[in-house]
């Protein structure tokens, strides 16, 4: 009975609760989120792992906001990161990825080799610059069309030439690693949106920051313009798609990108009074250039005596993983100890002040996204007390009856009828076993040592054949075995 109480309350409880949550108004349902790595990547800093905003110590003020949905600020000289947003989210890269082609690609081609423009290259989708199938340009002029225009044509015949496109997306793989840009994935040579193909803020700092180094790769980021050769006796201009490269003083590259599914996308590096700072940013609004300007300007205010949040960590032998910046140091100290570690071949590790602007997560009042309501404690309250109930009635009999143990099967106290056991066993009766039916009828007997009735059988007659070994009337103790057979009518 109490076990069904128990039952009963949890049964109301759990049909008001679900009542509660069918009452409320669904929430609209979030956009789906980019899917993530099974743990953070903690490359450049634990710091850096957080979704959310995270400002060096000393900042002056916090970074003004943006509308892209993953950003980094970096001295790319000493590495130092100043600010983030999402550094490690995975995002789409768009034409930002065609660094990652032309640092993967160009060192193995000679500038002067002529590649022949097929029509599979003729006809990408996206941005073309209008190469003409069937004529051959050289890498360089195929490679300034690709950085400078952004061609997805001039990409693709790169590929070709450096062994086909499947052939070319195993090297840009392998060239990601090799910088430490653990978070990309490339899936076409043109950074057209591919099954799989992602990077995230601090792998374009990385790969923005080895194109800046590169001699082969960096002579064409800073290109205002170019000519194109078109059908025989033709030409055409192009311009650089990087719009801060003539609005912005100081900027020396390094990329764009859009695409519907990935947004504006953007690798920026300027240079401005011995500081070299390189912003990247992912799925922002396709007018990013104002964010741009308004995070670099905050970057070079701050950038002399910020103490910043983790490290552009350059190649897998100098790898990081919970590099971090010191307390009380600046951007120009640390500057100071990557030469210093350089030229020792220490590399320079850090620790880290930081400060997080971003905003802490609401913790959960919920159980199993249902809100634990007032019906809910009550059908507790109950479980609780008929457990108490059940284990004091246990006690009281066991202090009223110290031996009740003696009788399992009796559900009674004494003086209250109860069934003791019967245990079947055989017993001689003049030579063979008794089939009879007979009578048990409990009684109380004489014969304790106290004086008090003890509890016993008395056999009665049940057919005109029962048992001669027990006559009718015998009384007999309880647990003393009874012919095969033999039952109670009672």
């Amino acid at each position: 009975m109490l076990l069904v109480v128990s039952l009963v309350t949890w049964l109301i409880a759990a049909l008001s609760t679900t009542a509660a949550a069918a009452s409320e108004p669904a929430p609209a349902p979030a956009p789906a989120p980019a899917p993530r790595p099974a743990s953070p990547n903690l490359l450049g800093g634990p710091v850096l792992a957080s979704a959310g905003v995270v400002v060096g110590s000393r900042a002056s003020s916090p970074p003004p906001d943006t509308t892209a949905a993953s950003w980094l600020i970096a001295d790319a000289d000493s590495g130092a990161v100043l600010a983030a947003r999402d550094a490690h989210g995975p995002h789409l890269p768009a034409s930002t990825l065609k660094i990652l082609t032309a640092l993967a690609v160009l060192p193995r081609l000679s500038p002067a080799q002529a590649v022949t423009i097929s029509t599979a290259a003729a006809s990408v989708d996206g941005t073309r610059v209008g190469l003409v199938p069937g004529m051959a340009y050289t890498v360089a002029e195929l490679a300034t069309a690709m950085i400078v225009a952004s061609g997805n044509d001039a990409a693709v015949a790169l590929a070709e030439a450096a062994g086909g496109t499947d052939a070319t997306v195993v090297l840009m793989n392998r060239t990601a690693a090799d910088l430490n840009a653990r978070d990309t994935t490339a899936g076409d040579p043109s950074g057209l949106d591919a099954p799989g193909q992602t990077t995230s803020a601090y792998d374009l700092a990385l790969l923005g920051r080895a194109a800046l180094d590169s001699p082969i790769v960096g002579r064409f980021l800073t290109i205002p313009r170019a000519t194109v050769r078109g059908r025989p006796g033709t030409s055409f201009e192009i311009q650089n798609h990087n719009d801060l490269l003539a609005s912005y003083p100081g900027t020396i590259g390094v990329k764009n990108g859009y695409t519907a599914a990935a947004g504006a996308t953007y690798i920026g590096a300027v240079r401005r009074g011995g500081h070299t700072l390189i912003l990247t940013m992912l799925r922002a609004d396709p007018a990013y250039t104002k964010e741009a300007r308004e995070l670099l300007d905050w970057g070079f205010a701050n950038v002399d005596t910020i103490g910043p949040v983790g490290h552009l960590v350059a190649t897998s032998d100098d790898d990081r993983d919970v590099a971090m910046v010191p307390d009380g140091s600046t951007v120009d100290g640390l500057r100071q100890r990557a030469a210093a570690g350089a030229e020792s071949g220490t590399g320079g590790r850090h620790d880290s002040g930081t400060h997080d602007y971003s905003a802490k997560q609401p913790q959960r009042r919920d159980i199993g996204d249902h809100p634990i309501g007032p019906v809910t404690w009550i059908a507790v309250v109950v479980t609780l007390l008929v457990g108490l109930f059940a284990l004091s009635r246990r006690l009281i009999r066991r202090h009223l009856v110290p031996n009740i143990d003696a009788f399992p099967n009796m559900d009674a106290l004494p003086g209250m009828a109860a069934r003791p056991p019967i245990h079947a066993a055989h017993v001689l009766s003049s030579g063979n076993a008794s089939t009879s039916r007979v009578r048990l009828v409990p009684h109380r007997r004489g014969g304790g040592e106290d004086g008090t009735p003890a509890p016993g059988l008395r056999i009665e007659p049940g057919d005109s054949s029962a048992s001669a070994a027990f006559p009718a009337g015998t009384a007999v103790p309880a647990g003393t075995a009874v012919p095969d057979g033999a039952t109670s009518d009672e």
